[in-house]
């Protein structure tokens, strides 16, 4: 059960690596391709809001050139009145335009649409010396104007006379407003996702749109990013940095104007953010339903295991047992495993195993038994040898115990006549008697 029991682990812990590492590897993969995307999809969107930009900018700056080229408005002899109603006619024309103004080359504004600051000097903007030099300015300024009360993009550009002199300026004023519906297809996608949040800066960084931070346009700079030119030039630049909306990391693609046709651009950054969590959503709930997929067969898999370890270890356990039985001498043992597997196999040889342990033994009892009667007859005629043996012992011995009796007493009775034959020596008497009784004493010694 313990060999199951850690092999059922063993699988069980390969399959939660394998698990785990190809989850990593799907999520890391999904991941990026997922953020590729959405980056390809915002450089598209800011590409053709950009352009959308340009080409706006663009038909204000053509507008402005034949507002300048005008009969009456390039006419030193027009009257206020007259030029008034020129620039009424080209504000009907184009919607775009909420006040045109004519200027003087004094900077005093001699006309205006909407008859405001008539005959006052207007000393404020940056675009004069560009314009009176002889250049167009095409949203060079944006800014709060004073008599209109709300911020605009200025168009200026400067008026010749037939002799190509410079006498006034015509001025034209956008409302800042206006951008929201150039920025018609971001703000349509936000409406619908709510997930897109874009900024539109100046050359110098400051908020000029906003679809989020309406309190900070032209005040509030376009923070998170550095916008030098050596680092985000003309055309789109996906990146992801540390701008957070809400507390959430974004996905940022940059987008700095590159002009249309012989407009070259004011160096605008158009920069539209989406979050991360809105980006990796599919991917997050395809994770959790994943999980709980994957918990699930996890749980379903360990119980598998077990189940099998148990009906695995079942009939090892079995033969186990039957082992340490026909160990101690039960050879009777008999396994009742029914398998078509191996388990089954070796439970089957088993059993014919200790049938044909049992069949040996029997047939060693029997001819052990034969040979014990056999062994005990050999042994009888062989203590009976053995009595013989004893009884004939004795009776050599008590034989050579009365030979031993009759030497020693044919030696004394040597010794005897050894004395007299001395003593009849010495007299001369010897007879023939003693001289054979002397040679049988010899034989026998």
């Amino acid at each position: 059960m313990r060999l199951l029991l850690k092999l059922a682990g063993v699988l069980i812990a390969i399959a939660f690596i394998t698990t785990v590492l190809t989850f990593y590897i799907t999520w890391t993969f999904s991941a990026k391709t997922l953020q590729t995307q959405a980056e390809e999809t915002l450089k598209e969107l800011a590409d053709n809001t950009m352009n959308k930009i340009d080409i706006f900018m663009f038909e204000r700056a053509t507008d402005i050139k034949v507002i300048a080229e005008d009969d009456v408005i390039s006419s030193r002899y027009s009257s206020p009145r007259n030029i008034t109603k020129s620039l009424v006619n080209f504000r009907n024309l184009c919607k775009a335009y909420v006040s045109l103004s004519f200027f003087d080359s004094n900077r005093v504004r001699i006309a205006d649409t909407a008859g405001l600051e008539l005959g006052n000097p207007d000393n404020t903007h940056s675009h004069w010396a560009d314009v009176l030099a002889g250049k167009i300015s095409v949203g060079s300024e944006i800014g709060l104007s004073g008599s209109l009360e709300m911020p605009v993009i200025y168009f200026s550009s400067p008026v010749r006379d037939r002799n190509n002199e410079i006498f006034g300026v015509v001025v034209a004023r956008v409302p800042l407003d206006s951008l929201n519906t150039i920025m018609g297809e971001i703000s349509f996608l936000k409406q619908k996702k709510n997930v897109l949040f874009v900024d539109l800066a100046d050359k110098n960084g400051r908020l000029i749109y906003s679809s989020y931070n309406r309190k900070g346009i032209l005040k509030d700079r376009l923070t998170g990013c550095r916008t030098s030119k050596s680092k985000i030039g003309s055309g789109v630049t996906a990146m992801t940095y540390d701008h957070r909306y809400e507390g959430d990391d974004t996905i940022t693609v940059l987008c700095r104007e590159g002009g249309y046709r012989d407009f070259e651009g004011n160096g605008w950054v158009l920069a539209i953010h989406i979050p991360k969590n809105v980006v990796f959503a599919p991917i997050r709930e395809l994770r959790n339903k994943w999980i709980l997929v994957t918990a699930f067969f996890f749980v379903l898999g360990v119980t598998v295991s077990l189940f099998f370890a148990y009906r695995l270890s079942a009939p090892i356990t079995k033969l186990k047992s039957a082992v340490e039985d026909v160990g101690r001498g039960k050879l009777d043992t008999n396994l009742d495993v029914r398998s078509g597997d191996e388990i089954g196999e070796l439970a089957a040889m088993f059993n014919k195993m200790t049938k044909d342990l049992e069949i040996s033994q029997r047939k060693l009892k029997e001819y052990s038994g034969g040979l014990e009667s056999k062994v005990a007859e050999r042994t009888a005629e062989l203590n009976s040898h053995l009595a013989e043996l004893k009884d004939s012992r004795e009776v050599m011995l008590s034989i050579l115990e009365d030979t031993t009796d009759v030497k020693n007493r044919l030696e004394e009775t040597l010794k005897q006549l050894k004395l007299t034959e001395e003593d009849l020596i010495r007299s001369g008497k010897l007879s023939g008697i003693g001289q054979m009784a002397a040679g049988v004493a010899h034989e026998i010694n």
